[in-house]
């Protein structure tokens, strides 16, 4: 079973107008372009459903006047899917227990990165965390998001591709997921 879900994308786009041709029209102009597109992403179960919570923490942390992690791209796919992150009701301790938490492993895997360039990286239950990004390890170093086959699917439609990404469908609980995993590496 899946669900559609209509992404409405906001972008705002300037132009200039030559002084010459009119010099009532001001130079610049900001204006939003609306587009409507559809995207149709798998139906969660409650547990792959939980991704959303700590996507939303990341997304309201980004939003914040100060920012723990700053992870724009959470907010981006918050927004993107029009998601209603009050549903969660979460308070300021949440949220920054979500950014301190993350940030804290990104540290641990950028300096497990910067340690072994040539590493295999592992996120296991990654949801749609975007960690390889904020981190941005070597191209040497191969990152495999593991996560429930539906939820990699959804992460194939709303985050960029990287040529050292890796989505592994599997349920973590059946060990044959590891065969997709290079074992020759760090």
């Amino acid at each position: 079973m899946t669900k559609k879900i209509t992404l409405k994308l906001v972008a705002k786009f300037a132009y200039v107008v030559p002084d010459d041709l009119n010099p009532t029209i001001r130079a610049h102009d900001n204006r939003e372009r609306i587009e409507i597109m559809e995207t149709t992403l798998p139906a969660f179960t409650p547990i792959e459903e939980s991704l959303f919570l700590t996507r939303c923490g990341r997304a309201l942390d980004n939003r914040s006047p100060h920012p723990i992690l700053a992870d724009t791209m959470a907010d981006e796919i918050v927004r993107k899917l029009v998601y209603d992150c009050t549903k969660f009701r979460l308070s300021a301790s949440p949220i920054i227990n979500i950014a301190l938490r993350a940030k804290k492993l990104d540290e641990v895997a950028l300096e497990f990165v910067t340690r072994h360039p040539d590493a295999v990286a592992l996120d296991l239950g990654a949801g749609l965390d975007t960690r390889m990004f904020r981190i941005a390890p070597p191209s040497t170093v191969d990152w495999y998001d593991v996560n429930f086959p539906e939820v990699i699917a959804a992460r194939q439609q709303l985050i960029p591709g990287r040529a050292n990404a890796h989505g592994v469908g599997a349920d973590l609980t059946d060990p044959n997921w590891l065969d997709a995993i290079p074992t020759d590496r760090p």
